[in-house]
């Protein structure tokens, strides 16, 4: 839900920037291999629902 909410306000960016962004919806300011863990894990439940579209490098995230 929360990549969702990030990514209406965007027509795309990074993963990385996505992954920052998310850990500062959730009050993260340091984001450790827990956190992106969990965030890239949220990204591809975001993709599998239809929100979003990753690209081939797996580097671009873009709103569906």
């Amino acid at each position: 839900a929360a990549i969702k909410d990030i990514m209406t306000q965007q027509i795309g960016m990074s993963k990385t920037d996505l992954i920052r962004e998310t850990g500062k919806l959730f009050g993260f300011t340091r984001l450790g291999d827990v956190i992106e863990i969990s965030v890239i894990r949220g990204l591809l439940e975001a993709r599998r629902r239809g929100y979003v579209d990753i690209s081939e490098d797996g580097e671009k995230v873009t709103v569906r």
